[in-house]
């Protein structure tokens, strides 16, 4: 029971992380550039807000479910783990690109989101006005690039678990 508990929240936390990382890169992405400046800014500011939560969570749900699923397969298997070279290399890099989608959830969310909708204040002179949409600018096109490196690491990671299933079989 407590097996299939965990692999029901592994696969839908993923299932939920992914469809996010896939729904922000080629359907929300795509549809801003239809939308007027103000609107864009709006919608997005709060999207991003709450892709931070729902990503950040569906992370950690997977990463508690995986480590959960670990712990059973030594507590019911009679001679320890007997993975290969290869199953343990696949779990390493399973690692390492999970901690590479918290590192850019992380930084998107807290860091380059943020400085992609700093407000502009009427009274400054035009001079700062610039700098601070230049800046805007350069926000936005750092954040453009990181959704298409988080999708990539993200797809890395579901061929990676598929192979690791595949293995074990």
């Amino acid at each position: 029971m407590t097996k299939i508990l965990l692999e029901t929240v592994f696969g839908v936390s993923w299932a939920i992380y992914l469809g996010g990382a896939l729904i922000m890169s080629l359907v929300w992405k795509p549809v801003q550039k239809y939308l007027p400046p103000g609107q864009t800014a709006i919608v997005c500011e709060t999207m991003g807000r709450k892709y931070k939560w729902i990503g950040l969570g569906s992370l950690s749900l997977f990463a508690l479910s995986w480590l959960g699923l670990g712990f059973q397969s030594l507590l019911v298997s009679k001679s320890g783990l007997d993975y290969s070279n290869f199953t343990v290399l696949l779990g390493a890099v399973a690692v390492i690109l999970w901690m590479a989608l918290v590192y850019l959830v992380l930084s998107m969310g807290l860091k380059i989101h943020p400085s992609s909708h700093v407000r502009i204040s009427a009274v400054l002179d035009s001079e700062k006005r610039d700098e601070i949409k230049l800046a805007r600018k350069a926000a936005i096109k750092k954040m453009d690039l990181m959704l298409k490196v988080e999708l990539m690491v993200a797809l890395l990671l579901s061929f990676v678990i598929a192979l690791g299933q595949v293995v074990k079989i």
